[in-house]
This record gives C-alpha cells, sequence and structure tokens, in this order.
C-alpha cells in the first residue's frame, strides 16, 4: 500500500478561482470550458455566494435524449449539482481523497471562514503526487533511480 505524502490543500490548491454565474447561459458554460479546459466550475450567484458546481459531465447530459431536463434547461443553475461537498485548507491528501470517492468527485470547492479561497482537482493531486521530491533530481524513470542505487559488480 502506497502512503501519502503529508501535504495538506493550502499547499496544492488552486488559489485563483475561475467561478461561473447561476444566471449565465449554457453557451456561455460551454465558453468557459473551452477557454480554460477544466472540468468543472464553482457556481456563484449575484452576491458571489457559492450556490452549486458544474462539471463537463451535467453539461453533456442535457444532450441526452431521456432528460427531461434538456428541454427546460436554458442556465447554469438549471443543470449544476446543488449543494455543493466542500473543504478546508488543513484537509489533507488522504482526506480529500477519501470526500472524492465518497461523493464521486473531481474538484472540491475549498473554503475558509466562509469564503471560496481556492479549488482542488484530481489532477492537482495526480500532478503533485507525480512531481519530484524538492531535494530529489527528476530522474529519467524509476529504473534509472534504482539502478544508480543497486551496487552492480563488474566484471
Amino acid at each position: 500500500m502506497h502512503r501519502l505524502p503529508r501535504i495538506k490543500v493550502e499547499q496544492i490548491m488552486t488559489k485563483k478561482v475561475v467561478t461561473v454565474n447561476e444566471d449565465d447561459s449554457l453557451e456561455e458554460l460551454a465558453e468557459k470550458f473551452r477557454e480554460h479546459n477544466f472540468h468543472g466550475f464553482p457556481v456563484i450567484d449575484k452576491e458571489g455566494k457559492l450556490t452549486g458546481i458544474v462539471t463537463e459531465k451535467d453539461f453533456l447530459k442535457i444532450f441526452r435524449s431521456e432528460h427531461l431536463q434538456s428541454l427546460f434547461a436554458s442556465q447554469i443553475k438549471d443543470i449544476m449539482v446543488s449543494p455543493v461537498v466542500t473543504i478546508t485548507p488543513e484537509y489533507s491528501l488522504g482526506e480529500v481523497l477519501d470526500v472524492m470517492f465518497e461523493h464521486a468527485l473531481r474538484l472540491l470547492p475549498v473554503f475558509h471562514e466562509e469564503k471560496l479561497v481556492g479549488i482542488i482537482t484530481q489532477r492537482d493531486i495526480v500532478t503533485r503526487l507525480l512531481a519530484p521530491e524538492p531535494e530529489e533530481k527528476p530522474q529519467s524513470s524509476i529504473f534509472a533511480s534504482l539502478a544508480k542505487k543497486m551496487p552492480f559488480r563488474k566484471k
């Protein structure tokens, strides 16, 4: 079993959060997906309060004929998921993964003192886990790293 490094959300979360407004049209949402290449966005109301989350999956559901929702959806608030599962900056990566898997989520808004301060995604976690440790030099492969540490017999 692999152990997660002792990393807190605040160390790897994205602090400049791109949000969408619940009253924005689905065309505006499509443009945000094209512009940012994100899997989803926190949704806010006119006062800036978090009201939901919208993902690519939510957007794609409107194109499925068996969803009655597709007949009436015109704004983000028509397809967003609410209420939102959130976390705090003090969560560890292990705790974040537990929440993500428990709720089948790819991204989580990060709140501190009732304010949206960041977002963390599965991509952020994978990127951090695959990054070399600061004191390590990047290796071309794990085998190259191991080969340097192994005593070989010279003939």
